[in-house]
Parts: structure tokens; sequence; C-alpha cells
């Protein structure tokens, strides 16, 4: 939609996608389950045979870095 509304209307725009984005959010955000798990003692849950790597990236870094004060 984004591209098409840019052409349209002849205006330059960029898609950015954040794959694994944390900070203040609901519960079934990962660094909450993963905190959960800390705390009950419970095993985090592993997927791919825990080969799978991922960056992080909080949210606040992508706001300020997109919005700046």
């Amino acid at each position: 939609m984004a591209h098409a509304y840019a052409h349209l209307f002849d205006l330059h725009s960029v898609g950015l996608r954040f794959f694994t984005v944390y900070g203040p959010g609901p519960p079934g955000y990962g660094h909450v389950a993963f905190y959960r798990s800390h705390v009950t003692g419970k095993p985090i849950k592993v997927f791919n045979y825990g080969k799978m790597q991922r960056d992080f990236t909080y949210i606040d870094d992508i706001v300020q870095e997109w919005w700046p004060r």
C-alpha cells in the first residue's frame, strides 16, 4: 500500500522491518517470557534445536533514531 500511495502521489518512501524489537509491551513478548522463566526457575522454550540466532533491538533505540526529539 505504501508503494502504491507513494507512486500515485509522487512521494519517496522507505520501508523498514525490524524483526526482533523488544521493550514495554504485552506479556507475550520474548523479554517478558525470558524474565518470567528466570524468576520461576522454569526452562525457556528453545526453538530450532537451539541453533537460532537473532539480534534484539530495543524500541527506544529505533524511536530515537527515526523520530529525534
